[in-house]
């Protein structure tokens, strides 16, 4: 019984309910098809090179701008109609 009381001391549950509450406000941005997508704040969303269903996905968040930091070529260019059309 002794074990079990050790268990459940303050410090540990105060780090499961950071843990509870950091999951439930994860779980706030739905899933985004874009590698490494995450919200820096109300305003700002980071991520890596989002696919056509991505676009989609972000542009229902209502992102207005895509900002890429690659070098034009090809791949930017399809892009770059992807997003125009998407938002």
């Amino acid at each position: 019984m002794l074990k079990h009381a050790r268990l459940f001391t303050p410090l540990r549950l105060a780090a499961v309910l950071a843990c509870l509450v950091s999951l439930c406000a994860a779980a706030e941005l739905p899933v985004i098809h874009v590698r490494n997508f995450d919200r820096v704040n109300d305003h700002l969303y980071r991520g890596g090179v989002p696919t056509p269903v991505g676009l989609q996905e972000i542009g229902a968040l209502g992102v207005k701008t895509v900002i890429d930091l690659r070098e034009a070529g090809e791949d930017t260019e399809f892009e770059k109609e992807q997003v125009q059309k998407t938002m």
